[in-house]
């Protein structure tokens, strides 16, 4: 996905070897398996389950806010001694679902989403666009502010207070740059996470505001109402069962 990429082996000890012809990488064994890819031609089209402990550093990509970019997955085979490999299924990740102790990474072949046809714009009174995304365009609004107690999905802030919901939709982000959904925030700098993260007291993140993909914060709160994607005006009436009068 975009700059970073995660390389793994079903094997026992660390891979180092060239399967595309870009140059060695050092793939990391790990407790992960697949679904099966099926016979003949139909095999890369097959969707698949990959399932891998939910601690590891793949899946917990899907535990904070969404991601910006799809996560393409390539699997290779090694065929023979001499170390050859073959690519076998190519597609990107659609859903992880975590359990008690492991994560299912649900996976389509490229095959389909070539094949999809493209979202269709809707009339909404609300925005669809997604936050911070490519369409939005809006500057990510951050503020710094200090741990003081984490209790599960509940965070709270040393001096903190800040407008109910401001942080709803938004995410918290890490030194190291992970990020965790925001679910909502009271007005005496609490929040409540989507999911709970191992926090420290006294550890520093920064908190992006949320929107709630109305007209009004759009503008009040990013000042991008030129990029609001919603039609706030459409009118409430329907002139085919009511006067439009």
């Amino acid at each position: 996905r975009g700059a970073s990429a995660w390389h793994y082996t079903s094997a026992s000890r660390e891979v180092v070897a060239n399967v595309d012809g870009n140059g060695d990488r050092t793939y990391r064994p790990a407790a992960i398996s697949r679904g099966s890819l099926g016979l003949g031609p139909e095999a890369g089209r097959r969707s698949i389950d990959l399932r891998c402990p939910r601690d590891l550093d793949l899946a917990r990509e899907y535990r904070g806010a969404p991601q910006p970019q799809p996560m393409g997955v390539s699997i290779y085979r090694r065929f023979g001694g001499d170390w050859d490999w073959a690519l076998v299924w190519t597609g990107r990740v659609l859903q992880v679902v975590f359990g008690e102790r492991e994560a299912r990474i649900r996976c389509e072949p490229a095959s389909i989403s070539l094949k999809r046809l493209g979202l269709r714009r809707l009339y909404s009174r609300l925005c669809p666009h997604v936050l911070y995304g490519a369409e939005c365009r809006a500057m990510p609004v951050a503020e710094p502010f200090t741990v003081s107690q984490v209790d599960g999905r509940s965070v709270r802030f040393e001096g903190a207070g800040f407008p109910p919901d401001r942080f709803a939709g938004g995410y918290l982000e890490r030194a190291d740059g992970t990020r965790h959904m925001i679910e909502g925030n009271d007005d005496m700098g609490g929040l409540t996470l989507i999911y709970p993260a191992p926090l420290l007291p006294g550890e520093t993140v920064s908190l992006h505001a949320g929107c709630d993909h109305t007209l009004q914060t759009c503008q009040s709160r990013f000042g991008n109402a030129d990029n609001f994607g919603g039609f706030p005006w459409i009118p409430r009436k329907n002139p085919f069962n009511e006067s439009a009068y």
